[in-house]
C-alpha cells in the first residue's frame, strides 16, 4: 500500500489482517472466544464454522490453503484430545 490507495482498500485489507490473526489465535486454542469442544458434534461445528470463515474471506491462495492446512491440523489435535479422554 502506497499513499494513493484508496480508503476503502486499506479498510478491507486491516479487516483481512484482522480476521487472519483472529484465526490463528482460533487455531491455536488463544482466543478468547475459543473453548475446547467436549464432545465430537462440538467439534464438527467448530470445524464447519471456521472452514465457513476461511471461505468468505478474500485471501490469496497461498494464505487461504496455510490456513485450511492449519484448520485441519488442529481439528486433529483436538479430535486425538476428544479419543483420549474417552478411553477407559
Amino acid at each position: 500500500m502506497n499513499d494513493d490507495t484508496d480508503v476503502e482498500a486499506v479498510e478491507r485489507s486491516g479487516e483481512q489482517l484482522r480476521e487472519m490473526i483472529l484465526m490463528h489465535l482460533e487455531f491455536s486454542g488463544k482466543s478468547a472466544r475459543s473453548r475446547t469442544p467436549t464432545s465430537f458434534e462440538e467439534l464438527t461445528l467448530w470445524f464447519q464454522g471456521l472452514q465457513q470463515r476461511l471461505q468468505s474471506l478474500n485471501l490469496d491462495i497461498n494464505s487461504r490453503d496455510y490456513f485450511a492446512l492449519r484448520l485441519r491440523d488442529r481439528y486433529q489435535e483436538l479430535s486425538e484430545e476428544l479419543l483420549e479422554k474417552l478411553r477407559p
